[in-house]
């Protein structure tokens, strides 16, 4: 598993191979976990709290009244598709695994590169000179507007392209604050060789606690959710974890893609000091 990515479908608390070993991967993985564990296993509180979340608009947090989960989401407007591409296409082009194989094209990387790359299971794939110039002002709007996000090996390079059939909705998660010195004090090191500017953070970083975002193509939003205690969100990382794992899986703080929906691939942004520009592959 070159440095806790490689093939897996999922990413379990930041690439956790232990925890990988124990409570595998996907969506019948999880439920059947759960129904051992005797924890709630039809998601009901997570799907709930996905509900609310889509309910947080872009406005100041001391203007927001949509529901009480808005208070622990910092919502910005996103930057629009292309005019020639709207949700809709969006969706039909990339939200289903087989149509993102059609219409992208394979793409040889470097071999460090592809070992450091979220994903594994599709890629590496290339977008269109359209989408690949939207994803780019995607995860760039993301370290404008929240300044403490740094597109680097150790902060925000990848996000998980996820299918939401209920609000026909086209979805990424981006995880930030990736590796961790006090988790992943190796892969910290390596990934500094290659880009000497990588931030250094910590679990206990209070914005670790804010790590999670989601982008919906549909509404044209971006949400970073807060998930320290007492936010309601947290169901979104812990719902099915098993007792006696809870305290890593909670210090891994990661928001699980298939709780929200159905996982189609992995989307990369690879920074290094190596590269004339950022790469962007599915993958």
């Amino acid at each position: 598993m070159a440095f806790g990515r490689g093939n897996f479908v999922c990413e379990v608390s930041l690439a956790m191979s232990l925890l990988l070993m124990v409570l595998g991967c996907g969506r019948d993985g999880q439920l059947s976990r759960a129904r051992a564990y005797g924890t709630r296993d039809d998601g009901s509180e997570a799907t709930r709290m996905y509900e609310e979340l889509r309910r947080c608009g872009p406005t100041a947090k001391s203007e927001k009244s949509e529901t009480r989960v808005c208070q622990f989401v910092d919502t910005i407007a996103a930057p629009s598709l292309p005019t020639e591409l709207t949700a809709t296409m969006f969706m039909r082009y990339y939200g289903y695994r087989d149509a993102l194989i059609r219409n992208t094209r394979e793409l040889e990387v470097p071999p460090g590169l592809k070992d450091w790359a979220s994903g594994g299971n599709i890629g590496p794939r290339a977008p269109s000179v359209l989408v690949n110039q939207f994803l780019l002002q995607l995860f760039g709007e993301i370290v404008v507007r929240f300044s403490d996000i740094q597109l680097s090996p150790t902060d925000l390079f990848h996000g998980h392209l996820v299918r939401d059939d209920q609000h026909e909705d086209l979805l990424i998660v981006f995880h930030a604050r990736e590796y961790l010195q006090d988790l992943f004090p190796v892969i910290v090191t390596k990934a500094q060789r290659l880009m000497a500017s990588s931030g250094v953070f910590l679990s206990s970083d209070e914005s670790f606690k804010r790590r999670n975002l989601v982008w919906s193509s549909k509404l044209g939003r971006i949400w970073r959710l807060g998930t320290a205690a007492p936010s309601p969100l947290r169901p979104l990382i812990l719902w099915d974890a098993p007792p006696d794992l809870l305290p890593e899986i909670e210090r891994g703080n990661t928001l699980q893609e298939h709780y929200i929906g159905e996982p189609i691939g992995d989307i990369n942004l690879i920074k290094m000091d190596a590269l004339v520009a950022p790469v962007v592959f599915f993958n």
